[in-house]
């Protein structure tokens, strides 16, 4: 074998090749043609296989969640993940409908209690609001009585929100007292529709147009955490924060009132804020415009 080695492919193969040859003393060139990634739904998820082999590669997948040195700088679903384990009791049970942002969220998570983590790989999108009432009520049971069972936090996005009708799941959740923390993903629309899209035809009509066009846009999106505390009838926590500063601001209070029996429901507004929900003003975020942000909703 030569000591130079070029690689045609930049893919996971091609660059995992690289590292391993550049470890052995190969000077080692890397041809890959495409200046982006291409989604692919085989890379939605990681195994434990998988992680160990990244793992073995220097490639340290939970440092997607480290903090960014800019705290203003928006959210993304890693660093709110990695945020929201760190502030949960470790045998926090787990109910996540992320959809597309379910290997993001399961990456940060990395749950090791049996039974910790609880995900749907089939349809029916809406079922984690009902889900999570019915696993608090059953952990209160197994634990002695209502209050006494183990934490429980549902991850959900924007979309699959909706499909759980809000309205029922915390009118009940505040009539029968079952407090849960809810993390509503706000990526502003049902994105999964255009990956399928994307994948099927990725060069299509409906790649050329944005979300908007295809009709499957939330902008301007509604006030998520001020549905559940309408239906509430006022008696839940609401919050709203759309970068780090407020999320750490946020997020342990929201975790608190779920410790003292009040619900809580916290939107995180990823990679931006144009076009969301700004808070109490009602005003829209749009192109920076101010806005009242990381304040209770409602």
């Amino acid at each position: 074998m030569q000591d130079e080695v070029l690689i045609l492919g930049g893919g996971v193969a091609g660059c995992a090749a690289s590292i391993a040859l550049a470890r052995k003393g190969r000077s080692v060139t890397l041809i890959e043609r495409e200046p982006t990634s291409r989604h692919k739904v085989c890379g939605e998820f990681l195994s434990g296989e998988a992680l160990e082999d990244l793992h073995a590669l220097g490639i340290d997948v939970a440092s997607l969640g480290a903090l960014p040195s800019d705290l203003s700088a928006p959210l993304n679903a890693s660093t709110l993940t990695a945020q929201v384990r760190k502030a949960c009791p470790l045998d926090t049970i787990w109910c996540i409908e992320a959809v597309t942002l379910t290997s993001f969220v399961a990456d940060q998570i990395s749950p090791t209690l049996p039974h910790s983590f609880i995900n749907c790989g089939g349809g029916g999108l809406g079922w984690s609001g009902g889900a999570a009432l019915g696993i608090k009520l059953a952990s209160d049971f197994e634990n002695g009585g209502p209050g006494k069972g183990k934490f429980v936090c549902q991850i959900v996005g924007d979309g699959t929100y909706l499909f759980s009708v809000p309205g029922s799941v915390y009118w009940i959740s505040q009539r029968y007292k079952i407090p849960v923390l809810t993390i509503v993903l706000n990526n502003k629309g049902w994105n999964a529709p255009r990956r399928s899209l994307l994948l099927v035809h990725p060069d299509g009509e409906g790649s050329k147009v944005g979300n908007e066009e295809l009709n499957i846009s939330f902008t301007p999106t509604p006030d998520y955490a001020g549905i559940a505390k309408a239906a509430a009838g006022g008696n839940l926590w609401a919050g709203i924060a759309g970068n780090m500063t407020e999320l750490m601001d946020l997020l342990p209070q929201a975790v608190e009132s779920v410790r003292n029996g009040i619900g809580a429901v916290l939107e995180a507004q990823l990679d931006g804020t144009d076009g969301k929900y700004a808070g109490r003003s009602g005003k829209l975020v749009v192109n920076g415009a101010v806005g009242i942000k990381g304040q209770h909703a409602g």
